[in-house]
């Protein structure tokens, strides 16, 4: 079974409001796409990676290949108007390349690790799609003017999505061709597309990492290099 990993580094990185997309900005030293570069390269699990960019990074990224001879790096690839469209182009990729398994991987979550991973690759023995998740902590309500709170699910059943996701390549095309038909979807990961639209396939929660928090705010760095010095 061939795995590969695609790192989804095409966002505009607005809410960020840095002077260069959030990928490219340096913690520890080095850019914040290169430390999860760093596990998927190192992992005997993964085959390959990708990597989907925004246009204006792709030369970028060639650079920072060649900087850190990274050797299983296959490609940059252009990504999409959306999230969902970056997946696919790294799902057309795999489908395309002979890979059995998709790892799909958010550039803004830098801090994952190799035990983390394996449980990924360990859960996509039993499932066809898993999805990395942490338990929440906070209590949660849901309010539909945003002014007042309609209800309060119990914390216990809930769970807070990360990424690294993995698929069988051909479940996650059959759900991306149901999500393409249906006009005016949005998809915010890619597990939740394989939930909606092949309601009969299992979708594995594996543990994921607190530490692999995502880079979001100009505040999330120093949360992230207190994080990386520990």
């Amino acid at each position: 079974m061939k795995t590969l990993a695609a790192i989804l580094a095409g966002g505009s990185g607005s809410r960020f409001a840095g002077n260069q997309p959030k990928q490219f900005v340096l913690l520890g030293g080095k850019p914040v796409l290169c430390h999860s570069v760093d596990v998927f390269e190192q992992s005997d699990r993964i085959d390959a990676f990708l990597i989907i960019s925004h246009t204006d990074g792709i030369d970028h990224i060639r650079f920072l290949a060649e900087q850190y001879g990274w050797k299983k790096f296959c490609g940059v690839l252009p990504g999409g108007a959306t999230r969902s469209g970056s997946s696919q182009a790294a799902l057309a990729y795999a489908a395309a390349n002979g890979f059995d398994r998709l790892l799909i991987h958010d550039a803004a979550r830098p801090l994952i690790n190799e035990a983390m991973l394996d449980r990924l690759c360990d859960g996509l023995e039993v499932y066809d799609a898993v999805v990395a998740a942490v338990p929440v902590t906070d209590t949660i309500s849901v309010s539909a003017d945003g002014k007042t709170v309609a209800e309060t699910p119990k914390r216990e059943s809930l769970w807070s999505i990360q990424t690294p996701q993995g698929f069988s390549v051909p479940v996650l095309q059959h759900a991306y061709r149901l999500f393409n038909e249906d006009a005016g979807a949005v998809a915010t990961d890619d597990g939740g597309v394989v939930r909606r639209y092949l309601p009969n396939i299992p979708v594995g929660l594996i543990l994921g990492s607190r530490r692999a928090a995502k880079l979001t705010y100009p505040e999330d760095l120093s949360i992230l290099e207190t994080l990386l010095s520990e």
